[in-house]
């Protein structure tokens, strides 16, 4: 660094770079010899391991766990570090179409703005226990001051602290568990999930989406020309986002939507008059709704429908003394609200269904078979009938016949 700085060359650099590299020959020799550990720093999380603790902070009567719910599945949905999760700001978030959208100021690598997003983060209706959008709801109306206008995400000082000695915990509490799966506890940290996600959008498929995204929306410096000609689009982080939601990119219900309140059924008067009787229930529950800002607001709304779609789950899974059972929105939800909330795919939308993003050509392609399927099944149950009624008509069963 001297050296560097003084713009001076170094008259043993050569020479240094390769006592380095013994050096580390020597060190890798000498683990493997001893059968000491070969890697360093903390070992990377597989989904097995994270759903597994993702479920145990989801069912904690412990109030605190579900800020601690939420900061861990934002670690592992948006592959930052767990430090620009926390300093996350309620006016860099929104939702758009079927996801949740960030912006940071600076990251790893990107200290001065210049690469800022926005990231694409996606529900997972299959795993209520790791939906990111279920998350927020219940982080929302469980600490409904952090609507507020200009209010920080995570509210408090030392929040990387107090999460790092909860994981930490909850990590020895689970040692069993993870033995069971092949994993020593004390080999995990705060940056295992971002390990790990990394891990598996890159190869949990041979279609798995663009690198370049892949490595932008982590942080990972890509090096050379290839900064200053490959750059962060919309359509290949949202292919990440999905992915990283744990949905099966093998599977046609890849591209499920997330939860979302569906008025086709209802004519235009009646589509009015229960959207606005939806908003104004929610309100009436939620302190100092009238001053949330818009951007906010249509978050909580469409956090809301994932708490309706969900509901018959969360009352069966989660803890009897858990806070979020006795907020004023859970707690006497009406049975006509929780049903306007559902989840389609492209073969049974509707046009309240909002656009699909970052679902691949062959999943649409199989998305498209089912849309046929359906079809061909249809055919031929009202093709049969058609036969049968007609034989009926002509007597084909009659003895006179």
């Amino acid at each position: 660094y001297v050296y560097t700085s003084a713009r001076v060359t170094m008259p043993f650099a050569s020479e240094l770079g390769i006592y380095i590299k013994g050096v580390g020959r020597y060190i890798a020799a000498a683990k493997q010899h001893l059968g000491l550990k070969l890697t360093e720093g903390k070992d990377s999380m597989n989904q097995e391991v994270m759903e597994l603790i993702a479920e145990n902070l989801f069912r904690s009567k412990d109030k605190r766990d579900i800020l601690y719910h939420l900061i861990f599945l934002l670690d592992w949905n948006l592959m930052k570090r767990a430090e620009n999760c926390l300093h996350a700001k309620m006016i860099h978030m929104g939702f758009v179409e079927d996801h949740l959208t960030f912006t940071f100021a600076k990251e790893k690598g990107k200290q001065h703005g210049d690469m800022h997003g926005p990231w694409h983060c996606f529900a997972n209706p299959k795993k209520p226990h790791i939906c990111l959008v279920l998350s927020f709801a219940r982080y929302f109306l469980t600490y409904p001051q952090v609507l507020r206008e200009g209010a920080p995400l995570f509210e408090g000082t030392n929040q990387y602290g107090r999460y790092s000695s909860r994981l930490h915990q909850l990590f020895h509490e689970l040692k069993d568990d993870l033995k069971n799966l092949g994993v020593d506890y004390k080999d995990l940290g705060t940056h295992s999930a971002r390990k790990g996600v990394g891990t598996m959008v890159a190869n949990a498929s041979t279609v798995g989406p663009p690198i370049v995204a892949l490595c932008l929306r982590a942080g990972w410096k890509l090096g050379g020309v290839k900064e200053k000609y490959l750059f962060r689009a919309d359509g290949g982080d949202m292919a990440v986002g999905r992915r990283a939601a744990c949905l099966d990119v093998d599977d046609k219900e890849f591209a499920i939507s997330p939860p979302y309140f569906d008025y086709s059924h209802l004519d235009a008067d009646g589509t009015i008059e229960t959207k606005e009787n939806l908003e104004r229930w929610l309100k009436q529950r939620l302190p100092d709704a009238d001053n949330i800002p818009a951007n906010s607001w249509n978050l909580v709304l469409q956090c809301f429908a994932s708490v309706c779609y969900h509901y018959e789950y969360l009352c069966e899974h989660l803890d009897d003394k858990c806070s979020f059972r006795n907020t004023a929105v859970f707690r006497d939800l009406p049975k006509e609200i929780q049903d306007l909330a559902t989840v389609k795919f492209p073969w049974d939308k509707t046009s309240w269904t909002p656009k699909l993003n970052g679902v691949p050509p062959h999943v649409l392609h199989i998305a498209k078979i089912e849309s046929l399927e359906r079809k061909l099944d249809t055919l031929e149950e009202n093709l049969t009938a058609t036969i049968v009624g007609e034989m009926e008509r002509r007597g084909f069963s009659s003895t006179a016949f």
